[in-house]
């Protein structure tokens, strides 16, 4: 619930409104002049707008400089037609596509109304009122594109200036469990993207790179991808996606797919000896539509469904330590790594720092640690000969994934219109590929996103010049990714106090020994990030001569619950300090003998008793004009305000702590130096000034353009040099003890 305190920002925003109005996100606009052969305007001419799809009909008049412009249609199929008095009527038919605004102009001939017209198929229309740069892919297009993995963000980078940001698959963030959706568009920074749906806005949440939900391919009508100069209805400074779900029409059509993939049918991996790994991968679905009741009825309905199902082994190799390792004795590695004895460290005559080597190479039962021997042991034993690349495995990554929608289009009297939107899906992944010492060393990760997105619309016809638009969303991302340790208090079993503190610090310490991979649970989780994004606008739209004026306000109310942290287990580095030689460094020195003897390198521990709870508010307004200055040029200017109010982010316990630059400490939020629960004062300055021009020149398009933008920064988990929770003192401190390889604990100010 929004705080009383709050309003006043709210009522700051209002102003810049003046009246709210239609953010043509998920429409298009079709427009254009009516003239006689002579190139004479014809104004008070009748134009009739139908969708042949869903037979949606509406009328308008030319202006008196024969100018008409229909309102925001949803993409479509349309026929318009013209008539008046002494003239013949004519009609063409054309697709409008989503976010689109084309001129579909007339040239009537002198003749009777009621003459029988030929009907005029248009083909593909270049834009000509807007110098905004865009790609629009069809509803063919984005089934036929190369897609494997049906991630609808890979479609946005067969757009010119978009590319792939993060190329590789593994080591993604949370957020993008799902699939990559890091694009650079233009050079810009990844985490400015605006990802839109129905005209709602996707972004996550969640370090400002993911979104929340993943459309369904089959079940896109179309998308567009802006990548400059968009108008002022689009904040951020990257690229802009926008997609729009089908609908249902007066006819019923459905579609049924799926796409299958085998290790029957490919080649074995050349590291894996032995069976090839196993791949199953199967993505299958469907859609359907058509109307509710009677064919000419006036509501539609449409559902889909996608699933998917994967089961994908990969081989990899580790070393792991040998049979004589696990008992203390190091000589197999004699010749590269000589191993000293820390206990032995003094000064020689020049002041260097030596030590005297352990005898055979092998350290003695004395100065084994019990709890390095018991982590050393917890190794898989070898699979191979050697001491180095003898641990093969198959690393298991399973998939499971389920989305429905349902969509419900009414068209009503007047023109007015409105559609309901819900869309529900779960994935369920374990992820194996990172834990190459199998599931009991490096437990495997479940991840769980859960997302829910319902979106509410109405389109009223007031005037055949005024439309208004009231559109209201909720979108849920339950996202969470936990360890398989079977809950085991591993690192307290091993004789590490001060690990298994609770529920969220179950297993064993991340332990790295220099030259072997990481044993113990994984680093950032658990992580428990239930997001809610709540979404408002009130839009409206007014026809003045050959101004088309578009108002807009948008408000979205951003909650994210979180519990994640990156070493909430601690984490123990073993890296050639201890048991090199000082003096003589090279092939000196051998991780897992410091890891026997439980002298760490390095700790660290970071971690956070209870859940945070964030919160922001995003306001904002903007005006538009479209001016059709001549049936040729079109001037498309607008200016647009933004107010993060709270930002980055307040937390409710206003448990958020600032570093004061001056004293070099913590600061307290909310008094002081920082009177504000976000630790930053609000920046009331972040105007978008938005200029562009359109000239056609035959069948030419001439633009330019001018535009400012301004930059959300960084989001939740991203606000280095900002505001942070103030972990110290919420909970009791643990601090890592090098000599003895444990955990001590020491109070700091409860």
């Amino acid at each position: 619930m929004l705080r009383i305190k709050n309003w006043h920002r709210l009522v700051l925003a209002l102003p810049v409104c003046v009246w709210p109005l239609l953010s043509q996100v998920d429409t298009g606009v079709l427009s254009g002049t009516v003239t006689d052969i002579s190139g004479a305007v014809i104004p008070g001419a009748q134009v009739e707008v139908l969708n042949t799809g869903t037979n949606y009909r509406l009328s308008r008049e030319t202006n008196p400089s024969g100018l008409y412009v229909s309102p925001p249609l949803p993409p479509g199929p349309y026929r318009i037609t013209v008539s008046t008095d002494g003239f013949r009527t004519a009609a063409k038919e054309v697709s409008l596509n989503l976010s689109e605004r084309i001129a579909v102009d007339f040239e009537l001939e002198v003749g009777s109304v009621a003459e029988s017209i030929e009907v005029e198929a248009i083909a593909a229309i270049l834009q000509t009122e807007t110098a905004t740069l865009s790609t629009q892919r069809s509803e063919q297009e984005v089934k036929e594109l190369p897609n494997i993995s049906r991630n609808f963000v890979d479609l946005m980078r067969y757009s010119s200036g978009v590319v792939l940001a993060q190329p590789h698959n593994s080591g993604l963030p949370l957020s993008q469990i799902r699939g990559s959706t890091v694009s650079s568009v233009n050079g810009g920074s990844v985490t400015d993207n605006n990802f839109v749906v129905d005209g709602l806005q996707n972004n996550s949440n969640h370090q400002g790179q993911g979104v929340m939900v993943f459309p369904e391919i089959e079940a896109l009508e179309q998308y567009r991808v802006e990548t400059s100069a968009p108008d002022a209805r689009y904040g951020r400074t990257g690229g802009t996606l926008n997609m729009g779900y089908k609908s249902g029409t007066n006819e019923l059509h459905g579609s049924a797919f799926w796409f299958t993939r085998s290790d029957a049918l490919d080649a074995r991996n050349y590291f894996n000896t032995g069976e090839k790994t196993p791949l199953s991968r199967n993505m299958f679905g469907g859609t359907i539509g058509g109307p509710l009741g009677r064919k000419s009825g006036s509501t539609f309905f449409f559902l889909s469904y996608e699933g998917s199902r994967t089961n994908q082994d990969t081989t990899n190799i580790a070393s792991v330590p040998t049979a004589l390792m696990r008992t203390g004795d190091f000589s197999e590695v004699t010749g590269r790594s000589r191993i000293f004895d820390p206990l032995t460290s003094r000064r020689n005559e020049a002041g260097k720092l030596i030590r005297d080597p352990f005898a055979n190479n092998a350290v003695p039962e004395s100065r084994f640690s019990p709890q390095g021997l018991a982590v050393l042991r917890f190794f898989p034993e070898p699979t191979g000969s050697g001491v180095a690349a003898n641990f093969t495995t198959d690393a298991s990554n399973t998939q499971g994934a389920d989305q429905g929608t349902v969509k419900i289009d009414r068209d009503f009297p007047r023109g007015s219109r409105g559609f309901f939107r819900l869309t529900q899906g779960r994935a369920d992944f374990v992820n194996g590929f990172a834990n190459i010492l199998g599931p009991i060393a490096t437990p495997f990760v479940q991840v769980q996103a859960p997302a829910t997105q319902i979106v509410v619309s109405y389109t009223q016809v007031i005037t055949p010049r005024m439309i208004n638009q009231v559109r209201a969303g909720f979108t849920r991302e339950n996202l969470r990714a936990i360890s398989l340790n079977d809950d085991r208090n591993t690192a307290e079993d091993f004789g590490i106090p001060n690990v298994n503190v609770d529920e969220y610090t179950t297993g064993l310490s991340a332990i790295t020994a220099a030259g072997y991979p990481r044993i113990g649970d994984n680093f950032w989780n658990p992580a428990i990030l239930p997001m809610n994004n709540i979404q408002f606008s009130d839009n409206l739209e007014m026809n003045v001569g050959n101004h088309s004026f578009r108002f807009g306000f948008d408000a979205v109310r951003r909650h994210t619950n979180g519990f994640q942290t990156s070493r909430p287990r601690g984490a123990f580095g073993f890296v050639l300090r201890f048991t090199n030689n000082p003096a003589a460094a090279k092939n000196t020195g051998f991780g897992l003998a410091e890891l026997l003897m439980g002298k760490p390198g390095n700790i660290q521990l970071v971690y956070m008793q209870g859940t945070r709870g964030m919160r922001r508010t995003d306001y904002a307004g903007y005006f538009q004009d479209d001016w059709k200055v001549t049936p040729r040029l079109t001037l498309n200017l607008g200016m647009r305000y933004d107010l993060l109010a709270d930002y980055p982010q307040t937390e409710v316990g206003d448990r958020l702590i600032q570093f004061d630059v001056a004293s070099g400490m913590p600061a307290a939020i909310g008094q002081g130096n920082y009177p504000w629960r976000s630790g930053i004062a609000d920046d009331l300055n972040n105007w978008a000034p938005r200029m562009g021009l359109a000239y056609r020149i035959g069948v030419s398009i001439h633009s330019g353009e001018y535009f400012g933008a301004w930059e959300a920064g960084p989001r939740e988990g991203q606000r280095q040099g900002k505001a942070r929770i103030g972990e110290g003192a919420a909970r009791r401190c643990r601090v890592a003890s090098l000599a003895a390889f444990r955990l001590q604990p020491e109070k700091v100010g409860e």
